[in-house]
């Protein structure tokens, strides 16, 4: 196992600049460390600026570290708008288990990092949202389709009593307490 980065051992302040400009992901190496010097050179000297190698391992492994986290956003955002038109399925109930248990499984790299930038945090917290409210949809609409089926069979049940071929009335009531699961 390799060494704890030297990044880590930076000032808070200055971490938080180098975390800060590796998500925005707008500048190259030596565009940071300049930044860094010049923003904080006169603050903590020489020790405020890391290596260029130690910057470049660090900012690979932030970027490893946060793919996990936009794919499993994206991934959340999809499947949540998909669970919605197909609540029904069970394949539908698979896949939003599938996403909670990646979800988890993200969380659970995020807390083995010693250090976990809040935007992280936030984007796990959407996932876990999204997730959720996949979960309300799909329940909600399950719910509503069922009531709109047992609507249309008990319609169905009142057409059969006012047609030439009426059943007896006792027959009818035990076709609409089957409808209603009651019988």
């Amino acid at each position: 196992m390799g060494r704890r980065s030297s990044i880590k051992s930076l000032p808070e302040p200055v971490r938080a600049a180098i975390d800060a400009e590796i998500r925005a992901d707008r500048l190259t190496l030596d565009e940071i460390l300049d930044s860094v010097a010049d923003t904080f050179g006169d603050q903590y000297g020489d020790e405020a600026v890391p290596s260029r190698a130690a910057l470049g391992r660090y900012r690979k492994s932030e970027r490893e570290r946060m793919q996990d986290v936009i794919q499993a956003e994206d991934t959340a955002r999809v499947w949540a708008s998909e669970l919605g038109n197909t609540p029904q399925s069970q394949m539908g109930k698979v896949l939003q288990q599938l996403l909670t248990t990646l979800a988890w499984k993200s969380t659970q790299k995020a807390l083995d990092a010693d250090d976990v930038p809040t935007d992280e945090i936030a984007k796990l917290a959407r996932a876990y949202r999204a997730v959720e409210e996949a979960g309300q949809i799909s329940d909600k609409r399950e719910r509503e389709l069922r009531e709109q089926t047992l609507a249309e069979a008990e319609e169905r049940v009142e057409a059969l009593s006012d047609g030439a071929r009426q059943p007896d009335t006792e027959t009818l009531k035990l076709v609409r307490a089957a409808i209603r699961g009651e019988a």
